[in-house]
């Protein structure tokens, strides 16, 4: 059935030769922006499940330290630890190290907060804190590791990232 009250009416009909190619070409400008913002995502997660790894391997680290005074300058144990806590970071940088700094070190502990008034590192065995506090041996343990990105841009400084972790933990007796 015709519209009988306007007889002159035609359908809307777009004129679809001037757009034959436009989708194409939006879609080839805008599918590279988007690949590379999907490379940027993956990378950037990638980087930042490793700089957890690398903190994590340090606290894992600083509780081998930790077990006792023989533990606490097994510097092989405590690399081996640090490692076995970060398996990715190990395969996938050029370098990871874990180091007990101050491996020896003492502090006045008041109810699980160190004290300013810390002896010196000489007079650890000897020493003595204000009650409530008590001498407490302290190991602090960093971990480092250099990555490189999968991604190289083109005009960024430095091909390799370096990740640190450090974990400070009280060493039982």
């Amino acid at each position: 059935m015709r519209n009988q009250a306007f007889p002159n009416h035609r359908r809307m009909t777009t004129d679809r030769s001037q757009q034959s190619g436009q989708a194409l070409i939006e879609l080839a400008i805008s599918l590279p922006l988007l690949f590379l913002l999907l490379l940027g995502a993956a990378e950037f997660g990638r980087l930042a499940y490793m700089a957890i790894e690398v903190a994590d391997a340090a606290k894992a680290a600083a509780q081998y330290a930790a077990y006792d005074t023989t533990t606490m300058q097994d510097t092989s144990g405590i690399l081996l630890a640090a490692q076995s806590n970060a398996p990715y970071v190990t395969n996938y940088c050029t370098s990871f190290t874990a180091t007990a700094v101050n491996p020896v070190n003492c502090t006045c502990m008041t109810n699980g907060t160190p004290n300013p008034t810390t002896p010196t590192q000489a007079a650890c065995a000897t020493a003595s804190c204000a009650s409530p506090g008590y001498v407490a041996h302290v190991v602090q343990v960093t971990t480092t590791a250099s990555c490189n990105p999968i991604f190289h841009a083109t005009g960024f400084s430095g091909a390799n990232i370096t990740l640190n972790g450090s974990a400070v933990q009280e060493v039982l007796k």
